[in-house]
């Protein structure tokens, strides 16, 4: 997942082992079961914690709620397939956890200035590596 970034090692150093142990377990749910509509609900109950809390944690660790490291990562794997595969918009949407092409584009092109079909006609693979895993646009 390319979401944990430089700024969580330190906030992870100062933060308490179960702590650390419950942000890498959310992190493995996110990556696990991107495509599912209702991960908030099932990283809660996978988990036992309140989402409150949770969010608190990746805000700590990422400077991201947890919704927000949802978005990102799904931004991310969209990134990705619309680059290496030729699945339909509608496709790529679904296996992200979006219920509807316009939900994800709308999506999209807020978080990235753009829509999905342009951004699979003018990014590259290469600016998506270099980048780290995701495009920021504008």
């Amino acid at each position: 997942m390319a979401t944990r970034g430089d700024n969580s090692t330190a906030a992870n150093a100062t933060m308490p082992a179960s702590d650390q142990e419950l942000v890498l377990l959310v992190l493995q749910c996110i990556e696990r079961h991107i495509a599912d509509t209702k991960l908030v609900q099932r990283i809660t109950a996978q988990t036992g914690v309140e989402r409150e809390k949770i969010s608190h944690l990746m805000v700590q660790s990422f400077g991201l709620s947890l919704e927000a490291m949802i978005i990102q990562e799904r931004m991310r794997v969209a990134q990705r397939m619309l680059l290496e595969s030729s699945a339909s918009i509608a496709a790529i949407a679904q296996a992200v956890g979006y219920t509807s092409t316009s939900a994800f584009s709308t999506v999209f092109r807020k978080k990235l200035n753009m829509a999905p079909s342009e951004f699979r006609r003018t990014a590259t693979l290469d600016s998506l590596i270099s980048a780290g895993g995701i495009v920021h646009w504008g």
